[in-house]
Order: C-alpha cells, then sequence, then structure tokens
C-alpha cells in the first residue's frame, strides 16, 4: 500500500539500508506488477521501479499447471 511504501522508504533515508519489493498495482480493471528498488540519495531516496508483469503471470501459470499435476 502507498503508506506502507512510504513508511519503507522513510526508513531508507534513516537506516541507510536498501528497501526491494514487488508490489501489485491495479487500476481500471487491470493489474500490473512492479519490481520496486529504494536507495539512499544524499539525504533523499532514489526509487526505480521495473514493470514484472510478465514474470509474475509466467510464475502463477507455473504454480497452477504444478497444482493441477
Amino acid at each position: 500500500t502507498a503508506p506502507g511504501l512510504f513508511k519503507a522508504f522513510l526508513k531508507v533515508i534513516r537506516m541507510g539500508k536498501p528497501f526491494r519489493q514487488e508490489v501489485p498495482y491495479r487500476h481500471k480493471g487491470t493489474e500490473r506488477w512492479f519490481s520496486l528498488l529504494a536507495l539512499k540519495f544524499d539525504d533523499g531516496v532514489l526509487v526505480m521501479s521495473e514493470d514484472i508483469t510478465g514474470r509474475k503471470r509466467i510464475e502463477e501459470e507455473n504454480l497452477r499447471l504444478t497444482l493441477e499435476s
């Protein structure tokens, strides 16, 4: 959630430890997945994101096939 991410980013600033998390994003009936990486940068935070929706869909399909067999 956005408030949870904000707290995590504040912790990055205070502690200086990187934060990494995969998060879903839902908007107007679609769902995408993003990998987030937050790093301390000067007295703030630098956040990078990568769309990993394709990889997550493959993982879900592999899990479904494993459970069916």
